[in-house]
Formats: structure tokens, C-alpha cells, sequence
């Protein structure tokens, strides 16, 4: 048998906020490009590859959600001259669908109470671990990159001073 060999490579955008639309593939579309996969295939065939992410969430207040997010993508052909795929591409209405997604009860129920009032993610790390497996070839890991969006949250002001109750006095 030949050698099965593919790779990959992602590289992702700048980004300052995330909505629940960037993170939850199976029930938005999202609008937001975040990262890009380039996988190169060097077999003399076209080969099927899936995706399997994680998205580990930890908030600025401590809260963290390991595995907060999970998706597995159904197989997908890859040609012989490879093939890029974005965030964009996976999803219900996307090209690329989902075999199976998880958004933890807890996790969703903290970020979204906070992207509902907000419209955005509340600030924190949030980490995508995407791992391409090569199904042609037993589902053997070909490659594992991820990619990490530290969020500030930029809408909350905070007063130095006057503290709260103190008076200030005119020079």
C-alpha cells in the first residue's frame, strides 16, 4: 500500500470578540473567518480526511470550560493538489457537515447569557485544537494545529477615580 500522507497547516485571522455564531457550527451560520486549514495531499489519489475540534474556553473572571465545544466533521475528499478549508466551510449549511457536535450545558449557559446582553463572547482565551484524520488510511491523526483568540472585553469601562463615593475637590 502507498504511503497515505497528508499534512496540514492553519493559520487564523486577528480577532477581538467571537459571537455564538463563530463557535456554535451546528446551529448558526457563522459570518467570521477564524481560521484557515491548508492540507496538502502527496498520495497519487484523492484521499478522505475528517476534522475533529475542541474549543477550550477560559474566561478572565477564572471560569474555564475544557472541551466546551466538540465537533467531529462527516468525511470529506481531498485532492491532489490539496485542499483549504475555513471555519466557514463546516457546518449545517456549509459544504462540509457535521457527523457530531457538543456544546457543554454549562459552558453555553455562561458565554451565551453574556453574548445575549452584549452580542459578544465574554473576554478570556479560547483555544481551537483541530486535528485532521485521515480516513482512507485507519483514521490515523495526519496533523494537529491550534489556535488561540485572547478576547478583551473592550465595552466595559472602568473609573479609576474618583473612587465611588469620594468627592473631588477644584484646584
Amino acid at each position: 500500500s502507498s504511503d497515505l500522507s497528508l499534512s496540514m497547516n492553519i493559520s487564523s485571522t486577528p480577532v477581538t470578540q467571537l459571537s455564538p455564531s463563530d463557535i456554535d457550527f451546528e446551529h448558526f451560520e457563522s459570518r467570521n473567518l477564524l481560521f484557515t486549514a491548508t492540507i496538502s495531499n502527496s498520495n497519487e489519489v484523492e484521499v478522505n480526511a475528517k476534522l475533529n475540534g475542541t474549543v477550550d474556553i477560559f474566561l478572565a473572571d477564572g471560569t474555564s470550560f475544557p472541551g466546551a465545544v466538540t465537533f467531529l466533521t462527516n468525511q470529506f475528499p481531498i485532492a491532489t493538489s490539496g485542499r483549504t478549508i475555513t471555519n466557514l466551510n463546516i457546518g449545517r449549511n456549509a459544504d462540509i457537515k457535521l457527523e457530531d457536535f457538543h456544546f457543554d450545558e454549562s459552558a453555553k449557559q455562561k458565554v451565551q447569557d453574556i453574548a445575549l446582553s452584549t452580542g459578544k463572547f465574554p473576554a478570556g482565551r479560547y483555544i481551537f485544537k483541530i486535528v485532521l484524520t485521515n480516513v482512507s488510511c485507519n483514521n490515523q491523526v495526519v496533523g494537529q494545529n491550534e489556535v488561540v483568540f485572547n478576547l478583551q472585553n473592550a465595552s466595559r469601562i472602568e473609573l479609576r477615580s474618583p473612587a465611588e463615593g469620594a468627592t473631588t475637590k477644584d484646584r
